[in-house]
């Protein structure tokens, strides 16, 4: 089950450009995943880096949360619920819309509820998207110590969505790595 906040959020373009040694983007299509706080900080230092052929692209930005549990989360509870993550995908994306309608670059917003990898790709096949950006989070204490304990290792997201993606992934660094 996926829902979905509808009204996407265009601006028009301006185009201004970025300073001389910058990454250049040429992808006709952008898919920016914002999985959460650390992960926007990540792709809005990226899109200040950029250079002026980010402004020739047009961006699809993707808030992904979880699907709450249904036993836990039902009738009126669950519209409260689906309300509160809507309004967490909302604050995610708001840094990052903020910076693109700086720069004048046409974005789209999405929020989905719904599993990750499935919503990322979905949404990248939908919007015919050229590349899909994502941030990888720094491994937490716990999923070293599982490592460590179980000689196993519990892959991030970054990772999952670059081995099973159509297009190119950008894997992005968390500024805290």
């Amino acid at each position: 089950m996926s829902l979905t906040q509808g009204t996407p959020h265009t601006t028009r373009r301006t185009g201004t450009g970025a300073p001389p040694g910058a990454p250049t983007v040429t992808a006709g299509r952008v898919l920016l995943v914002v999985d959460g706080e650390g992960s926007g900080a990540a792709i809005r230092s990226w899109l200040t880096g950029a250079r002026g052929s980010l402004d020739a692209v047009d961006v699809v930005l993707l808030a992904v949360l979880p699907q709450p549990e249904t036993i836990r989360s039902r009738g009126i509870f669950m519209e409260t619920v689906r309300r509160r993550l809507l309004e967490t995908g909302e604050a995610r994306l708001a840094p990052l819309r903020a910076a693109l309608d700086e720069r004048g670059i046409p974005h789209d917003d999405r929020i989905e509820i719904a599993d990750e990898i499935e919503a990322i790709q979905t949404i990248a096949a939908e919007r015919a998207c050229d590349l899909v950006v994502v941030a990888a989070a720094p491994a937490s204490e716990a999923r070293k110590r599982w490592a460590r304990v179980t000689g196993i290792g519990m892959r991030s997201l970054a990772a999952r969505v670059s081995e099973l993606a159509a297009c190119p992934v950008l894997v992005l660094k968390h500024e805290w790595h």
